[in-house]
């Protein structure tokens, strides 16, 4: 599946090394299945083997991989010399080829499940129905219905944060100087 996007035997041989070789062809398929753009692709095969290449550097496995693996990823990349990775060069693809890969792994089975990441909130009702639904009636595709959900779950913490807590709500303003001062010619008068 490879050779749809490489065609170097060079590159396809850094990429099939390393940790990442194994699923590299798969991760390749479930790109083409999701829709992914030839370039998207690309650059998320590359970041795979990337990651595959770092974990190896550190005497990681892909089962080691987790939301901490991939910080430290991220923070690898800025000061990335890596000889097998794409000249040095990063950018805000690497990152999310990299998220994106280890989310194929996880179907997989190949790594496990942050427990923070096992804490979700709970859909709405109706985001749930709607979703069932649109399985249903529409065979909508998993990645869509993973966009209509993260945009579900944003609007709810936009609306948490924009409420204020009550500790928070503005106090009625202290009368001013001047008021204070006319009430009290009154009462003199």
């Amino acid at each position: 599946m490879l050779e749809k996007y490489f065609s170097a035997p060079k590159t396809l041989a850094r990429l099939r090394a390393g940790l990442s070789g194994p699923y590299i062809d798969g991760f390749a398929d479930a790109l083409e299945q999701d829709g992914y753009s030839q370039g998207s692709a690309v650059r998320y095969l590359r970041a795979a083997g990337h990651l595959g290449h770092f974990l190896q550097g550190y005497g990681g496995t892909l089962a080691d991989i987790g939301t901490g693996t991939l910080d430290a990823f991220h923070r690898h990349l800025p000061r990335c010399h890596c000889e097998l990775s794409n000249g040095g060069r990063a950018n805000h693809h690497v990152f999310f080829g990299a998220k994106r890969f280890r989310a194929y792994l996880l179907h997989r089975g190949v790594c496990q499940n942050d427990a923070a990441s096992q804490i979700q909130n709970p859909e709405p009702a109706l985001i749930a129905s709607f979703r069932e639904w649109l399985q249903r009636h529409r065979g909508v595709a998993e990645a869509t219905l993973r966009q209509y959900c993260r945009r579900s779950e944003t609007s709810r913490r936009r609306t948490r944060l924009l409420r204020r807590p009550p500790h928070l709500e503005p106090k009625p303003a202290p009368p001013s100087s001047s008021s204070l001062c006319h009430c009290r010619r009154r009462t003199l008068s």
